[in-house]
């Protein structure tokens, strides 16, 4: 905020300066426009495919599921349920 600071006769105020940090999310973690999420899940459920329900940012249930077995590491991807892109209301 430019030259908002205390105020005093015959001088410039200077300015004030905020240093904003996001807080982190307990499930989700963001790069970029992404959000990444580890998700555990049994021996059984690698094996024999799954499927889970989880709750997106905004409240929406997204639906993950995978029908066959499971590397260790592997990543799915889910298209646009990342960060909302700014100024495209759809998206």
């Amino acid at each position: 905020f430019e030259r908002s600071s205390e105020q005093s006769p015959g001088e410039v105020p200077g300015d004030v300066l905020l240093r904003l940090r996001s807080e982190g999310h307990a499930a989700f973690t963001r790069r970029g426009a992404d959000l990444e999420m580890d998700l555990r899940i049994s021996l059984r459920q690698a094996l024999l495919g799954f499927k889970r329900r989880i709750r997106h940012l905004d409240g929406h249930e997204v639906l993950i599921s995978h029908a066959a077995v499971s590397t260790p590491g592997m990543v799915l991807t889910f298209a646009n349920e990342g960060m909302p892109r700014h100024g495209v209301p759809s998206e």
